[in-house]
């Protein structure tokens, strides 16, 4: 029987990990610098590139010759930078792949809010801006404080709370060197989850579970960590729901993972924050398949192909990630690592002996994590903190 072909654009070793065992073959478009000699081991055909988005009329002629003597079935990608790309890719070569139209929503704020409005879906204020005339506008309109972000942001970066008019410039000058195209929104007191989900067999939306997060104080709101699963109540849980699958439908979402993330404020509504065609990053797909024995790699690629899905054991009952940060640029070494990871409760880490770290104002300025596992979803996080202050208590600056 002929192997079903995969065109897969970009991803980590991750990304394959979980598929390598599948009667599939792959064919991967890479950058020089992320490719890796497993990357090569597993695939049949491999496209390299300096940069994808530079690089895709050349990527898509190659493609189509390829195509041509060895048809693709399918295309995807789960790095964000890329998903847009691979529906372009889907439309030409007449393969399945997702919808172009789903992708550009959630990759950009403003759309996704207007959607959310269009289908009834609970929303808060927001406006597109481009001068500091507009964001002084709204927030006179709309009272402080206010968030300010890029239209087409990731990785907390760009992100600045608004407390009043003394910080109506260093949070345009923040958000603007990142992007010109931005958007101002009213915050919203509450706590943060974020929804891990697929569109399954039947095309439909489905929740696989629900993830607390932790972030770091204004005004940067960098993710910190995450707890997997939450309890939250039925009530709560089934306006997530609702609102979910309605959003993932009314934007023709057609295969793939989902991220979204939300606030359930102190009357017990749902706000979304962000949507997305990919899964969470941070390693929120690892704490899936420690809680709950889902890859979410596998689940999606086996599904396309309809491929059993593997199943795996889950090893918790909680898990709590949580990242190793600094407040300010140094040198550190962090000492007695190996005491450090013979913790019983630590399931995974990143641990540097050596590094040079900076200030923490974005995602990429963590530098290390720890994954540890407890009975309750607060024993996980009182485990994850209990390795942090050990991190924190040998680790000097040199």
């Amino acid at each position: 029987m002929k192997h079903k072909h995969l065109l897969i654009i970009s991803g980590r070793d991750t990304s394959l990990k979980y598929i390598s065992h599948l009667p599939i073959k792959i064919t991967m478009v890479q950058t020089f610098s992320r490719v890796t000699s497993f990357q090569k081991s597993l695939c049949s055909n491999m496209i390299l590139v300096d940069d994808i988005k530079q690089s895709e009329r050349e990527i898509l002629l190659e493609l189509r010759k390829i195509h041509e003597i060895d048809q693709f079935d399918a295309v995807i990608s789960f790095l964000e930078f890329y998903l847009e790309f691979a529906t372009k890719i889907s439309r030409d070569l007449n393969i399945l792949g997702n919808n172009i139209e789903s992708v550009q929503i959630c990759n950009d704020k403003y759309l996704m809010r207007q959607k959310l409005d269009q289908l009834g879906i609970p929303n808060i204020k927001y406006q597109k801006v481009t001068t500091i005339e507009d964001i002084v506008k709204f927030c006179k309109n709309n009272k402080y404080p206010c968030i300010l972000k890029p239209k087409n942001g990731y990785g907390s970066i760009g992100v600045y709370k608004i407390n009043s008019s003394n910080d109506l410039e260093k949070a345009f000058v923040w958000s603007k060197h990142s992007s010109d195209e931005l958007i101002i929104e009213e915050f919203i007191e509450g706590d943060e989850y974020s929804i891990e989900g697929w569109m399954n067999e039947k095309g439909n939306h489905e929740i696989l579970a629900i993830t607390k997060k932790i972030t770091s104080s204004e005004p940067y709101f960098i993710e910190l960590g995450h707890t997997q699963p939450t309890n939250l109540s039925f009530i709560i849980e089934n306006k997530i729901r609702n609102y979910t699958n309605k959003f993932y439908k009314g934007i023709n979402n057609k295969i793939g993972p989902t991220h979204t993330e939300i606030k359930v404020l102190e009357n017990n509504d749902v706000r979304f924050i962000e949507a997305h065609t990919r899964y969470g990053g941070d390693r929120i797909w690892e704490l899936l398949l420690v809680t709950q024995g889902i890859s979410i790699q596998n689940l999606v690629i086996s599904s396309l192909f309809s491929f059993d899905i593997t199943k795996y054991n889950p090893i918790a009952k909680y898990a709590t990630i949580l990242f190793l940060f600094s407040d300010k640029e140094r040198n550190i070494v962090i000492e007695k690592t190996n005491e450090i990871i013979s913790e019983p409760n630590l399931i995974a880490y990143e641990l540097p002996r050596y590094t040079e770290v900076s200030k923490l104002e974005k995602s990429d300025d963590r530098f290390g994590y720890v994954i540890c596992k407890g009975e309750t979803e607060a024993k996980s996080l009182e485990n994850a903190m209990k390795i942090l202050r050990r991190i924190e208590n040998s680790t000097r600056e040199v």
